[in-house]
């Protein structure tokens, strides 16, 4: 395992300018007949760092940094999404932007201008092993069909997924990643919940989300949107986990976590943790939370 701290070095001094929060991080592997993996960091400044790792290498030369990027205004770096069948990431910037970047940071950052801004929220679309619609077809704006074509891996993975949905205050806006690098909307949906939305996660064809009120779930089959339950008044900002594992949701309330199945109902007993968790991980079966 190697172990790097953030800050400036003698080797990468023109490269880490100060220490910075890291607010957003991403890993790919880059094949999988190598140890090699790719780290990409969001800051607290609105810049992305490529780190590469290489566990088998000699200890000084495990991590060694290939690029980095502004993006934006120089916001904080809100999340990063992969998508690595086309060697392109997804960033959400906190100026409410999406931004568009290749997979080694060479060309300049494109915003995504389909969406308009204000996003508080998006994540890709992950497939679970059992997904028994092997069309994977939604309906565009203008009636044309789109049919996805990556296919779940054995963990059902969401890498070869170029769907992903985001969150513009009381608004769903499905969206798909072409291979030619454009971002083609499928579908709007407003006016089926209150409130802005401040997490998601889409799983199958159910996208389950949270805002100040409570988390929801809404069906692409149905097109029905329910609650799943109701926050308290005093209660923090909704926040969840898709648990990869077993294909479930852990929607929290403090520091107290529930789980979910893709129909929103509970599973399992709750986890309870000592604080309010800043993050959660997932690190094979067990659940890991940074406060």
């Amino acid at each position: 395992v190697a172990h790097f701290v953030f800050t400036p070095t003698t080797t990468h001094q023109h490269v880490f300018p100060a220490p910075t929060a890291i607010k957003a991080l991403a890993i790919s592997t880059t094949s999988s007949d190598t140890q090699q993996s790719l780290i990409y960091i969001g800051t607290l400044t609105g810049a992305i760092y490529l780190l590469s790792l290489n566990p088998a290498a000699d200890e000084n030369d495990r991590v060694s940094v290939i690029k980095h990027t502004l993006i934006g205004n120089g916001s904080a770096i809100v999340s990063i999404l992969l998508v690595e069948n086309l060697k392109r990431i997804i960033v959400l910037s906190g100026d409410g932007f999406l931004y568009l970047l290749d997979s080694f940071l060479l060309e300049a950052p494109k915003k995504v201008s389909v969406i308009k801004g204000g996003v508080t929220a998006f994540a890709r679309r992950f497939f679970s092993k059992n997904y028994s619609n092997s069309d994977r077809i939604l309906p565009k704006l203008n009636g044309v069909k789109s049919k996805e074509d990556g296919s779940s891996s054995i963990s059902g993975s969401s890498s070869s997924s170029s769907f992903f949905v985001a969150a513009t205050g009381k608004k769903l806006v499905l969206a798909e990643l072409v291979s030619s690098g454009s971002v083609v909307l499928l579908k709007e949906i407003l006016g089926v919940f209150e409130g802005m939305i401040r997490d998601l996660a889409w799983v199958d064809d159910s996208i389950i989300f949270g805002n100040k009120s409570g988390y929801f779930l809404y069906s692409c089959i149905s097109g029905q949107c329910g609650l799943i339950f109701s926050l308290p008044e005093l209660s923090g900002q909704p926040q969840l986990k898709l648990l990869v594992r077993e294909c479930r949701v852990l929607l929290l309330v403090d520091n107290v976590g529930v789980t979910v199945d893709t129909e929103g109902q509970p599973v399992g007993g709750s986890l309870v943790f000592r604080g309010v968790p800043d993050s959660i991980g997932e690190i094979g079966s067990h659940v890991r939370s940074e406060e």
